[in-house]
């Protein structure tokens, strides 16, 4: 029971981790979770958000002080958390966003994804395995910057997300359509 100010009160049955006010974790820049112009990768976030969210604050970040890199963000709709975002930018101010295509429900388990294709130049974000328009992102080029990879938290600019984490991964490979949706039925089947 987290009922404290700025935290639910809730039951877990599964394995997770429920941040509220001042939650987050990080772990240390690595080259695993850089990209450069040519790399293909994948971003994974599975959570359950709950209804007192900051607007664009993240759930998976690694945005340096410039705003260069990526991060997985949550978008209000008209009624509570509906939507995540994806943004990337480089060392030359070239950024995209990419929004995810449907919107869900207060507390639902979100599966969260955005692939990136550098063959195709192209972008997709997908919320429960299915696909959004495909974004250019033929201007992003190198990702690579010194910050940690941060859950929960927009670097150092204070933002935290109130949400239930329940996993996230980072490939260094663009996932297939296929894959997205065995994943997200996967995780969605857990509830």
């Amino acid at each position: 029971n987290r009922s404290t100010s700025g935290r639910k009160s809730v039951a877990v049955v599964s394995p997770c981790w429920l941040f509220g006010t001042d939650d987050y974790m990080q772990v240390a820049d690595n080259a695993l979770l850089n990209f450069g112009a040519t790399q293909d990768f994948a971003l994974l976030v599975i959570a359950r958000q709950w209804d007192t969210i900051v607007n664009n604050a993240p759930h998976l970040n690694k945005l340096n002080t410039d705003y260069e890199g990526y991060t997985v963000w949550v978008q209000l709709g008209n009624v509570g958390p509906r939507a995540f975002g994806v943004r990337l930018e480089d060392t030359q101010a070239n950024a995209i966003g990419r929004d995810s295509p449907v919107t869900d429900n207060e507390s639902d388990l979100r599966v969260e994804a955005f692939v990136a294709d550098r063959n195709n130049d192209s972008g997709i974000a997908y919320m429960n395995g299915v696909a959004s328009a495909t974004s250019n992102i033929s201007s992003i080029d190198d990702l690579t910057n010194a910050a940690p990879l941060i859950v929960g938290r927009l670097g150092n600019f204070g933002q935290y997300q109130d949400f239930e984490f329940v996993a996230a991964a980072v490939f260094r490979r663009a996932l297939t359509s296929g894959e997205i949706e065995t994943l997200s039925t996967y995780f969605q089947s857990r509830g």
